[in-house]
């Protein structure tokens, strides 16, 4: 997972992100009984609005905004490969804390994207930990 992430704090308590994405690949390689083999590889950008509430050198924050995705199936179905593109604007969220030391910033935050990539794949959910640095 790769997350990259650029910010602007208007005020204490509200900030604009937006950040680009690559949840990396799912692979399935033999058979099982409810699937055949795939690859599933997914990423895109995001913009959040963020509400923070601040405390001494923690912030707690809540998000939620647009989320573009590019999802690229492949799957081997009846002796023969398929593949398909699938483009989505949706909607996420996520909650997080973060601990901040002058410009530099801890954080950890859970967010969950509302992409639909099918009935093993829907809404994905990230669990980070990152480190920002205020300009």
């Amino acid at each position: 997972l790769e997350k990259f992430i650029v910010g602007w704090r208007l005020m204490d308590w509200f900030a604009i992100e937006a950040s680009y994405f690559d949840l990396g690949a799912v692979t399935l390689d033999q058979s099982a009984p409810a699937a055949p083999p795939f690859r599933l590889e997914q990423d895109g950008w995001d913009v959040f609005g963020m509400f923070l509430w601040e405390r001494s050198a923690v912030d707690l924050f809540a998000k939620g905004g647009i989320v573009n995705s590019d999802a690229d199936l492949t799957q081997n179905v009846g002796g023969g490969q398929t593949s398909s593109v699938d483009e989505d604007t949706d909607f996420g969220w996520g909650v997080g804390v973060q601990f901040r030391f002058r410009k530099l910033a801890t954080r950890i935050e859970w967010e969950r994207l509302t992409i639909s990539n099918g009935d093993r794949f829907d809404h994905p959910e990230l669990l980070s930990l990152g480190i920002t640095w205020t300009f």
